[in-house]
């Protein structure tokens, strides 16, 4: 089920009035039941692998929880043992006894013999209770021993051993998710990988490659429930105790697809709550549902036409048809995906529902590094959160860069901790695209900028001291500003391209000649002029956001027929310059393969 046709705009009609008719009490079971359907449609693979995760990822979230309760738990009381004063009272009592009884023994008159007798039967008597006592004493040892080894746990003992079983499970959840998408995502790409180096070394490749499904948003709903279980696992919150809602936390349909990522403690309330039927809410989301579609289908679908035609043959292409291919791929990726989150926000947003923002007018960037704060800000978020800190924070990394500091005190060294989480971070990037070497290509093209950037900033602000020139003057803004959106066209190229073969050819033949039409491209004059229409408007609607006015805001305090004037061009624009129809093919979305 496509989120740009009229089924789907039907279905999420449907599941919209449906959710504001039951009781609030039942209206989140209407969103699960929505999402359960919404997936048996799209790709019959995705139900079973999402139930299998959200299962796993329930039971090791609550395994976790009732860890951690254990320490919750007040100590139990313990018992009264006897002191050594009562010891030392008690003998002395029993030695004033024992004397007693002999003083009386005495006055009776016994026999010199009787007393030898007596004597004897005494020593004899006293090795037989040295003895018993000797015994008992041994026997005492092995219980208490025993007590010992039986009795529960507490304090640091406790907690360490509590410890131990968290990571131990919290590892095997990770290890059996990242394993299914692993096989099911990157074996044939690992397995061909080592085929090649096998043939480079003279010998033959043995692993073959197998017909394996991939679901849609696999990737995306892996990260969210990865990150529930990892919040809970340090205690951010505690685990859902209802498998239902966790079900539906990770299911919500509107966003599985292609994000945005979201996180249990901003989304799950909303998701649980009921909320009632808001004339706003409703406006905002098929304002926003709009706009996605606008990007989607007069921009990018429109866009897609020209870049699929240069993509097939990209060798016979060069000089204005290679820049065409570059500006309008990354025109059109921007296009795509943020036209489906506004579509999957605008959705949540019919139901009351709040989700994160996952672009922020990425191409107003000054620097690779904001660009990236700007551009999947949900990616962004999640890799900094689980991959970045727990590799920068890593004991033993530390421990290596301490010493590394002690013999070199420099800028590389402090900063080499940093380093090392970004080389992660990109890696993990890179390879979560997609299963192909241009990916891994491409998140470390951008870490060798971002890590470039910052090791050689102090020497770039010593050096601009000396000549003073000024770092914060409106020329050099501009200047970085094109620098910026250099390498984000450079980026977007490896990105696109069918091979990293094909990338290089493109980017290296901008300044070759093209002799051929260039409305022979995959658009005439008129779609020509209509992509570009489509993409000034976007500009202008990110220029303005960009100086921090809230159009939907302000568009709603107008009045009504400024407000229904608006929101019908927007849906005629769709409608009339829309690239759909008979000669036209839906084009994918670029994400929902990730």
């Amino acid at each position: 089920m496509n989120n740009v046709t009229l089924i789907f705009l039907a279905f999420l009609a449907g599941a919209a009035v449906l959710y504001y008719v039951v009781p609030k009490k039942i209206r989140w079971i209407v969103l699960l039941i929505a999402s359960i359907g919404f997936y048996a449609v799209t790709d019959k693979y995705l139900i079973a692998f999402v139930c299998l995760t959200t299962i796993s990822v329930y039971f090791g979230a609550r395994g976790i929880q009732k860890n951690n309760d254990r320490l919750k738990k007040p100590a139990p009381l313990k018992e009264a043992q006897p002191t050594v004063a009562m010891a030392e009272k008690q003998d002395a009592q029993v030695s004033q006894g024992t004397g007693d009884m002999a003083n009386a023994t005495s006055q009776a008159g016994a026999a010199d013999s009787a007393n030898m007798v007596v004597d004897g039967v005494a020593q004899s008597g006293a090795q037989e209770t040295g003895q018993t006592l000797a015994d008992s004493d041994s026997n005492n040892s092995d219980k208490k021993r025993k007590k010992k080894e039986k009795q529960p746990l507490e304090g640091k003992a406790l907690k360490e051993h509590i410890k131990k079983q968290n990571k131990a499970l919290i590892a095997s959840i990770i290890i059996l998710n990242l394993a299914i998408i692993g096989f099911l995502k990157y074996f044939n790409f690992f397995g061909s990988t080592v085929n090649s180096l096998l043939e480079l070394c003279g010998a033959k490749g043995t692993i073959p490659a197998l017909k394996l499904f991939l679901p849609l948003g696999i990737s995306f709903y892996t990260l969210q429930a990865l990150g529930y279980l990892i919040d809970v696992y340090r205690k951010k919150y505690e685990a859902e105790r209802n498998f239902s809602k966790v079900a539906l936390f990770l299911l919500f349909f509107p966003q599985i697809l292609e994000g945005p990522i979201g996180r249990f403690d901003k989304l799950a309330d909303q998701l649980y709550e009921g909320h009632s039927a808001n004339y706003e809410n409703i406006i905002f989301g098929l304002e926003r549902i709009a706009w996605g579609l606008f990007k989607k289908m007069v921009v990018a679908d429109r866009l897609y036409m020209l870049v699929y035609k240069i993509s097939e043959s990209p060798s016979e292409y060069s000089g204005v048809a290679s820049l065409m291919f570059i500006v309008c791929y990354t025109l059109q990726l921007y296009a795509d995906f943020s036209g489906f989150i506004d579509i999957a926000i605008g959705g949540g947003q019919l139901f009351g529902i709040k989700m994160d923002e996952n672009f922020r007018q990425p191409f107003f960037a000054k620097s690779a590094q904001e660009f990236w704060q700007r551009w999947h800000i949900t990616l962004g978020s999640w890799l900094k959160d689980y991959v970045f800190y727990s590799v920068a924070l890593s004991p033993r990394l530390n421990k290596t860069c301490n010493k590394l500091k002690k013999k070199h005190k420099n800028h590389f060294t402090k900063m080499l901790p940093t380093a090392v989480a970004l080389l992660a971070v990109w890696f993990c990037n890179g390879l979560w695209h997609g299963p192909e070497w241009k990916y891994i290509v491409f998140g470390l093209y951008y870490f060798v900028i971002i890590v470039s950037g910052m090791m050689l900033e102090p020497l770039f602000k010593k050096i601009a001291e000396k000549i003073k020139f000024n770092l914060d003057g409106k020329g050099w803004r501009v200047v970085r500003h094109l620098r910026t959106l250099l390498i984000i066209f450079v980026g977007e190229t490896i990105f696109g391209a069918k091979t990293l073969k094909d990338a290089v050819h493109i980017l290296g033949s901008v300044f070759v000649p093209y002799r051929g039409n260039f409305f022979s491209l995959g658009l005439d004059y008129k779609e020509f002029i209509i992509a570009v229409i489509g993409v000034i408007t976007i500009l202008i609607v990110g220029i303005v956001k960009e100086r921090g006015v809230d159009i939907r805001q302000n568009l709603y305090e107008k009045a009504i027929p400024v407000r229904w004037v608006t929101f019908l061009a927007l849906t005629f624009s769709i409608m009339v310059f829309g690239a759909y129809g008979g000669m036209y093919s839906v084009a994918p979305f670029i994400y929902g393969n990730f």
